[in-house]
């Protein structure tokens, strides 16, 4: 994605494009791109501890965006709505997702589609339901174990679904 910005903004930084194309338009004011803005330090969990991993830097367009739960529910009611892109290019999206994995979506379950991700010990996770216009956020700035980050969104997802 990042090759492709540059390519079509002629090496726009990628901050200006994700403020002037999402965060303005959606009035994300909590929204900024490098984990050096995050509010919380990130732990890594070692040895049953939880071990500071600092907020580092990262930036770059796969990873290293920081937000908040607010500032997410603007995004999600905006996917819902079918703002930001055409509504070809949401079809697309959504077409190539429910079908397994497209532009970033995943198929999940019961109609659900969404993403999860980490970066220095903060995991997110986002997940939307269009027919029945339901959205569901996790985030979390300690990194556990595989298997307690997955029972972690498991729990998250299970409550959204009972909604």
């Amino acid at each position: 994605m990042g090759e492709v910005l540059d390519r079509v903004t002629n090496e726009r930084p990628l901050e200006a494009i994700l403020k002037a194309q999402i965060y303005d338009p959606l009035n994300l004011t909590n929204t900024k791109l490098g984990t050096a803005h995050a509010f919380a330090e990130s732990y890594h969990w070692i040895a049953g501890n939880p071990n500071v991993a600092g907020k580092g830097n990262e930036n770059q367009a796969d990873r290293g965006l920081v937000t908040t739960v607010a500032d997410l529910e603007k995004f999600v009611q905006a996917v819902l709505t079918g703002q930001l892109l055409t509504a070809a290019s949401w079809k697309t999206i959504f077409k190539a997702a429910e079908a397994g994995y497209g532009y970033g979506w995943y198929k999940l379950a019961d109609g659900w589609l969404g993403n999860t991700g980490s970066v220095l010990g903060y995991t997110g996770l986002l997940g939307i339901n269009r027919a029945q216009k339901k959205a569901v956020v996790g985030l979390t700035n300690v990194l556990k174990p595989q298997a307690a980050m997955e029972q972690f969104f498991k729990r998250i997802y299970t409550a959204a679904v009972k909604l």
